[in-house]
């Protein structure tokens, strides 16, 4: 009998191509194929088709669990740990290295890689922009804290916007590319201003909704509009107009318009408050670990098939008065300043997107408190007002007929012509600056001449004109 030999002992060249001499080695490393290893790659390929056929065969149907983009998450969460695991054999298990040049081996890594990052950027978007069952599991209100957010979206007044963004490119000489780096130099928004909005949402009944299942997902999209023809011309002008104003701040201008009610989420999940009633896995961070271990499809469809869903939209229509102030009003702008290529808002309204027209009617209120004590004090200067300008001008008042006469006033001591009847002579209302410095007293009817030291004698004031300013 020959002794069995322990492969520590061996040598380290002949120790590594031990496992390699392993038959079950030898399968995985081509699946028996040979050179026909790349049927590998059109059997991934068949498996969406396969994948689509389950979903049109079983789960095409109103009210199902399973959406094509849970087929879409499986197929690619799947398929990522498939190639993973082999991958995994085949580097630790049979020692095989990219130097060996192993088809098989090399585009299981290159096939991991993509599924891995496919499913990396969908859990990014789903969890940041909250797409699809992300957007219920981070956003989770009792009962009562959802018919309070249902009654403050009716109280919020809708904001219409339109943003402009100027830039222009840059393009590399030296690498004589047509493509050049787009270069931002200029950002700014603005809220349209109107004088009323009303709601004509229908907002759901979610206590008689949640009667037999405690989990309420609630899914609501905005719609803010005119509510007239005069009101949409209006807007339209404001938006043409806030574009022409910084069409020449660079070469290109983009605009973007936008519609926002405040505080608005896309998705909630309304639960109950009861203990007991609320499941052990509606839970976000379970969701987002089973998410980042690629693997979360089956709570994905487990929170569909125990739940209600309720869908609406939150309708509010603005209008803009014919007769009203606000008639033409471009609002106030919030600028950016871009610097390389990033920019910070330095001019803003509220950071929580609190609509023109509440500032506004903020503003007036904040006035009216104001305004009281100062309204108190006008009267008491409107009485000095009429004495002031009787004891002054009374002179005046009987100069002045329903016609002027033309006179011509000659500089020099030129001899002035004659009013007509009913004008008093000039000297009468005006003396000259002679008689005034003499007397050192001030001229009847608030008049003050100025002494000009630097004349030897003071210079003669000329006689009043009714006809010059």
């Amino acid at each position: 009998m020959g002794v069995i030999q322990d492969p520590l002992d061996l040598p380290d060249a002949q120790a590594q191509t031990l496992p390699q001499d392993d038959e079950i080695c030898n399968f995985l490393i081509n699946l028996g194929l040979a050179n026909y290893w790349w049927i590998v790659l059109v059997i991934q390929g068949a498996f969406i088709l396969i994948y689509t056929g389950i979903w049109y065969g079983l789960f095409n149907r109103r009210g199902t669990p399973v959406t094509k983009c849970h087929m879409f998450i499986l197929y690619f969460n799947s398929s990522f740990w498939v190639w993973f695991i082999y991958w995994f054999l085949l580097k630790f298990g049979c020692r095989v290295d990219a130097n060996d040049n192993e088809p098989l081996f090399i585009t299981a890594g290159v096939l991991a890689f993509i599924f891995l990052m496919g499913s990396c950027i969908h859990n990014c978007c789903g969890c940041c922009c909250q797409v699809g069952e992300a957007g219920y599991f981070s956003t989770q209100k009792t009962m009562q804290e959802a018919i309070q957010y249902m009654a403050d979206m009716r109280e919020s007044a809708p904001v219409h916007r339109v943003e402009v963004e100027c830039y222009h490119y840059e393009h590399d000489r030296r690498n004589n590319s047509r493509n050049g780096t787009r270069r931002v130099t200029y950002r700014e928004w603005r809220e349209f201003i109107y004088d009323r909005w009303i709601d004509e949402s229908d907002y759901p009944d979610l206590p008689s909704i949640s009667k037999d299942i405690p989990i309420v997902a609630v899914e609501s999209d905005v719609i803010v509009a005119p509510g007239d023809d005069f009101t949409l011309n209006e807007f339209d002008n404001f938006r043409r107009n806030f574009v022409e104003q910084n069409r020449f701040r660079d070469e290109f201008i983009d605009e973007t318009i936008s519609t926002i009610i405040p505080g608005h989420e896309s998705k909630i999940t309304a639960k109950s408050s009861e203990d007991g009633e609320v499941p052990w896995w509606l839970n976000r961070c379970l969701f987002h670990f089973l998410a980042l271990m690629m693997c979360s499809c089956p709570l994905r469809v487990l929170f569909r098939s125990r739940s209600k869903k309720h869908q609406f939209e939150i309708r509010k229509m603005y209008y803009l008065e014919p007769e009203g102030a606000n008639i033409g009003n471009m609002g106030v702008n919030v600028t950016v300043n871009v610097v390389g290529n990033t920019g910070t808002v330095n001019i803003g309204t509220d950071p929580s997107g609190q609509p023109m027209v509440q500032q506004q009617q903020n503003m007036n209120m904040a006035q009216q408190q104001q305004y009281p004590q100062q309204q108190q004090q006008y009267p008491q200067q409107q009485q000095q007002y009429p004495q002031q300008q009787q004891q002054q001008y009374p002179q005046q008042q009987q100069q002045y007929p329903q016609q002027y006469p033309t006179l011509q006033q000659p500089y020099g001591g030129a001899p002035v012509q004659q009013p007509q009847s009913g004008y008093p002579p000039a000297q009468q209302s005006y003396p000259s600056a002679q008689q005034t410095f003499s007397s050192s007293q001030q001229a009847p009817g608030g008049y003050q001449p100025v002494y000009n030291p630097n004349n030897a004698t003071p210079i003669q004031q000329p006689s009043y004109n009714p006809n010059q300013p």
